[in-house]
C-alpha cells in the first residue's frame, strides 16, 4: 500500500454555503442585480432567487470556487 503524500481533509460545506450566501445577498450584488432588473424596465427589489441569478450568471459563483476552493477545508 503506498502511502499519499498530500493530506486529504474534508469540506466545511455549512460554512462555504453561508460565505457564498453571504455574497449572493450582499450590497454589491444587490446593487448589480437591481440595476439589471432596471434595463429590462423593472423598477423594484430583486428577490433573492434573482439575486442568486445574478450572482452565477455574472461569474460570481465561479469566482468564489477559484478564490475559496481551499478556504473551506479541515484536516
Amino acid at each position: 500500500m503506498m502511502e499519499s503524500k498530500e493530506r486529504e481533509g474534508v469540506v466545511d460545506t455549512a460554512a462555504r454555503m453561508a460565505a457564498q450566501c453571504a455574497q449572493i445577498l450582499s450590497a454589491d450584488n444587490r446593487y448589480y442585480t437591481i440595476q439589471a432588473l432596471r434595463a429590462q424596465g423593472i423598477d423594484r427589489d430583486p428577490t433573492p432567487a434573482e439575486l442568486a441569478w445574478h450572482y452565477i450568471r455574472n461569474g460570481g459563483a465561479e469566482h468564489f470556487h477559484e478564490e475559496t476552493q481551499d478556504q473551506f477545508v479541515k484536516f
